[in-house]
């Protein structure tokens, strides 16, 4: 299933019953980010918001593909514009082919 980016008008991510304080379950199963909020850093950039997803596509596919543990307040580099990591849910995880982006 292919997702989009979008604007995310509910409040906050709610928290998750899981334990979210590691990235594996009891029984060793990583645990995969459901919602990521993602947003730029410093000055406003002349890149369309609907082409924020774009500008992240290759760095977000390659955290997916090495199983990066992501977090809220990491720093994402890619394409030469600089984002960061508002919100998780659950707090930190993997990517996965379903997480869902708002940009």
């Amino acid at each position: 299933p292919s997702r989009s980016a979008g604007s995310d008008t509910s409040p906050a991510f709610s928290g998750s019953a899981t334990n979210t304080s590691a990235t594996t379950t009891n029984d060793n199963r990583q645990v995969n980010i459901r919602r990521i909020h993602i947003l730029p850093v410093g000055a406003p950039s002349e890149t369309p918001e609907t082409s924020r997803l774009q500008v992240l596509a290759p760095e977000l596919r390659r955290k997916r593909e090495t199983k990066e543990v992501i977090k809220g307040g990491l720093f994402i580099r890619s394409s030469g514009h600089e984002f960061a990591v508002v919100k998780c849910e659950p707090d930190e995880g993997v990517l996965s082919l379903e997480t869902d982006y708002f940009v």
